[in-house]
């Protein structure tokens, strides 16, 4: 992945936060990079919640494994 990003460079990435329910039981919460009308996960968190509606926590954490793919 980063190597990939590393030749976007000169490029503007954007980023999707998103989340979806397994099962009733479980919700993922993963953050991508949409390119090519597409989107390309990066970092993402199961917790058990039968509802798409997480903690703040839950979304910096998601964001802050994601910092760590994204290019400076």
């Amino acid at each position: 992945m980063q190597q990939a990003l590393s030749q976007l460079q000169q490029q503007r990435l954007y980023l999707s936060l998103d989340t979806a329910v397994v099962w009733n039981r479980f919700c993922i919460v993963w953050a991508s990079i949409v390119y090519g009308g597409r989107t390309l996960p990066m970092a993402w968190h199961l917790v058990a919640h039968s509802s798409c509606s997480v903690r703040l926590w839950t979304i910096q954490r998601v964001l802050r494994q994601a910092s760590h793919v994204l290019p400076d």
